[in-house]
């Protein structure tokens, strides 16, 4: 079969098979090793770019998904396993390898400063990870058709890192100092993602 022998509603199997919101999150992770390819060589603008786009996964297939009204377990976890996937790695590249000609995070200095990145990378990997297991009960909530308002800090906290992480990128003194404040206010909005979920899994709401 030619590509000109395809029908209309050939094309729009085709088209959904390429453009399914799974692929569009699966592209996110792929651009992971591109943009620290392009940060090992100082390339910041093409790594922005990249990042950029990488964010850009986020909205399409959320959109794609309500579009085609194609909605999975398996996709939603997907979705934000990959958020976490795609953000941790930057994170702890910008907290614990920080560099030296810009200021500290929360402005330790002394001993403290070689050991201020692993502590804040710490407090965000145990978050995101009772996010994770705490997402399993979620889901069986979810099924019996409990209202999902758990995940609207989650999301907050998400697009948080994503700024922050993109400060760090551009590297000024400006954006890195914003996005120390980013990253303690996406601290501050997991703890209470967490909360919420710890409530909606003993009240379902």
């Amino acid at each position: 079969m030619t590509i000109s022998s395809l029908t209309r509603d050939d094309e729009t199997v085709w088209y959904k098979i390429l453009f399914h919101p799974n692929v569009i999150t699966a592209i996110r992770l792929v651009l992971l090793p591109v943009i620290f390819l392009c940060l090992s060589f100082g390339e910041t603008r093409d790594a922005l770019v990249f990042f950029l786009a990488a964010e850009a996964t986020d909205i399409l297939d959320g959109y794609l998904a309500r579009r085609w009204k194609i909605f999975s377990e398996f996709g939603a976890l997907f979705d934000s396993l990959s958020d976490k996937i795609f953000h941790l790695p930057l994170l702890f590249y910008f907290l614990v390898y920080p560099r030296p000609d810009l200021p500290h995070i929360f402005l330790l200095r002394d001993i403290l400063a070689q050991y201020e990145g692993w502590f804040v990378f710490g407090i965000i990997f145990a978050i995101e990870a009772l996010l994770v297991l705490s997402r399993t009960t979620l889901l069986e909530k979810w099924r019996r058709g409990a209202s999902n308002k758990a995940g609207v800090w989650g999301k907050i906290k998400t697009w948080i890192q994503a700024m922050a992480i993109g400060g760090y990128i551009i590297g000024s003194v400006g954006t890195v100092t914003v996005a120390q404040v980013l990253v303690a206010t996406a601290i501050i909005l997991g703890f209470l993602s967490l909360s919420s979920r710890i409530r909606f899994v003993r009240d379902g709401r």
